[in-house]
């Protein structure tokens, strides 16, 4: 599950995603939450994949990891329903990340913001995260390859993908900081 704001890319995030892991060889469905978004409102969009075909299409209720592009979002307990006990929670935050209801869960804390304007991928105040939270998620996960993001980056993000393959692999590198 990967969760931001309007205009953060969640979705752009999934359907790579679901490319690499397409390219492994894994079976994949990425979809919307829903069919638009607010510029600043919640947002998500939602990840599906095994070894075996995918055929379940309804709505994902218990997951096994989130990706949080907005630490603001934890705000709202609401943001971690549905997801299980245990389960990955990959949040980009320039703080420390203490919340107590986040004690259930492996969490992982990466300044994908500021690796993104490092980058040059947009501004201080609009930074575009897709690739280190990718590479955050990749690090934590164990999940995919981030050789595979890398292989696909150029089909999704084009003019953009020298600077985005830097943020991936500096966000891979920086994320460690698993509790």
């Amino acid at each position: 599950m990967f969760i931001g704001r309007g205009g953060q890319n969640v979705l752009a995030a999934a359907r790579i995603l679901a490319s690499a892991l397409l390219s492994e060889g894994r079976h994949v469905l990425a979809f919307p939450a829903a069919s638009f978004s607010r510029w600043g409102a919640p947002s998500s969009a939602r990840i599906r994949f095994d070894d075996r075909p995918v055929r379940l299409r309804c709505r994902i209720k218990d997951f096994d990891g989130l990706v949080l592009f907005d630490d603001t979002l934890l705000q709202h307990e609401e943001t971690l329903d549905g997801l299980k006990k245990g389960g990955l929670c990959v949040i980009n935050t320039r703080g420390d990340i203490s919340h107590e209801i986040l004690q259930d869960y492996q969490v992982v804390t990466i300044d994908a913001s500021s690796i993104a304007v490092r980058h040059n991928l947009g501004s201080p105040s609009h930074p575009m995260v897709v690739s280190a939270m990718l590479g955050a998620f990749s690090r934590a996960s164990a999940e995919i390859p981030v050789n595979a993001i890398l292989s696909v980056i150029d089909e999704h993000l084009g003019s953009r993908s020298e600077d985005s393959a830097a943020a991936l692999m500096t966000a891979y590198d920086a994320a460690t900081n698993c509790r």
